[in-house]
């Protein structure tokens, strides 16, 4: 279609050329034959224009169909075609290896389909891309377990992986209550009061400066009826990002929740609550 718009137009240009040498010589203005270079000159651009017109239109309705979350599904239905899923294999050490970063290639999307079979769960995405008129498309993996231990738990790693032009990079990584505390064990379980509660410091917001270590509620409250877990990481930091809260139940239904972050090896608190 290009070619022929493209020929359609020259041909038009000529032409125009033509009718301008004749206008300017002033010569059989009216006559039958400039008459019908003219409708004929006409003819052509209009077609021209609206061949040009029609193109832009199919891409247009037809970019739905060939968008690149259109082409990343359609990838990746393709690698689930001979693919299973398999027993949950993930450990924490194998998150924190994950490379979080732009530039890479779909090896990294099919090292890991390779290794932890089908995911659980696949999402896709895709929204405006700032910087160009291309969309952006993403695809979020999500392998998980359920661990039937009272309390009941769910485990999991969730990998959302960015497509920009023909780059397939994972950009975030999350994992939840697959990160353990370590000696929680060992702590007994103990009274506490409100007036306990009201002791502890809650720091910083954003990273904990100035609140009570996960050691001293420990010691103060003992080991908790339930804890959970959150890591993260992503492309604009290279550093984990970890909170972990511990829940406390006494039989007088009294509850007491503390959230800490990791800040420079250390848990310290950023929040806490009480019903």
């Amino acid at each position: 279609m290009n070619r022929e718009s493209e020929s359609l137009e020259d041909i038009a240009e000529e032409l125009g050329r033509i009718v301008e040498r004749r206008m300017l010589s002033r010569r059989s203005l009216f006559s039958p034959l400039y008459i019908r270079m003219l409708l004929t000159v006409c003819t052509l651009v209009i077609l021209a224009i609206l061949i040009k017109a029609s193109q832009n239109i199919e891409f247009k309705v037809s970019s739905p169909e060939y968008t690149e979350e259109r082409n990343l599904k359609t990838y990746v239905e393709g690698l689930y075609e001979n693919v299973e899923q398999k027993e949950f294999l993930w450990t924490y050490e194998d998150f924190e290896e994950l490379d979080v970063s732009f530039g890479q290639s779909e090896a990294q999307l099919l090292q890991i389909i390779e290794k932890y079979g089908r995911p659980n769960d696949t999402y896709y995405r895709s929204y405006p891309n700032e910087i160009s008129s291309n969309e952006i498309s993403s695809i979020v993996i999500t392998y998980s377990k359920t661990i039937t231990e009272s309390p009941l738990k769910t485990v999991d790693v969730k990998l959302t992986f960015l497509q920009s032009g023909e780059d397939i990079s994972l950009q975030v990584k999350s994992a939840r209550n697959l990160y353990q505390l370590p000696n929680i064990e060992n702590y007994d379980i103990k009274s506490w009061s409100t007036q306990d509660v009201d002791q502890m410091i809650v720091g910083s917001s954003s990273d904990g400066t100035g609140g009570s270590s996960i050691d001293q509620v420990l010691e103060k409250f003992g080991k908790p009826s339930d804890t959970s877990t959150f890591v993260m990481g992503s492309s604009l930091d290279s550093s984990l990002q970890c909170t972990v809260s511990l829940d406390y139940e006494w039989p007088d239904t009294q509850k007491s929740s503390f959230t800490f972050i990791e800040n420079s090896g250390q848990f310290l608190l950023t929040n806490k609550s009480m019903e």
